[in-house]
């Protein structure tokens, strides 16, 4: 999945964005991982303009951190 970061001036934080693409059919999508303690309530993605789910997340550099995304699916009807 998609990604971009950008560090602020004095390189101590990087705003990470995480992008779920429109392709993935999500009616709402939430980023779990360990800078949230896997809390599915507490980081939820807005929808973008392309059909995406994203959302922001600032974070220290010099770590990495695994995550996840938690997803509703849209109902799809044949």
């Amino acid at each position: 999945m998609p990604l971009k970061k950008s560090y602020t001036k004095d390189k101590k934080t990087c705003k990470v964005t995480f992008i779920l693409p429109a392709d993935i059919r999500a009616k709402s999508a939430f980023v779990v991982g360990e800078f949230n303690n896997w809390d599915r309530d507490t980081t939820p993605m807005d929808p973008a303009p392309d059909g995406s789910l994203q959302v922001e997340v600032a974070l220290p550099t010099g770590q990495s951190y695994q995550y996840r995304f938690f997803c509703r699916r849209k109902r799809v009807v044949h």
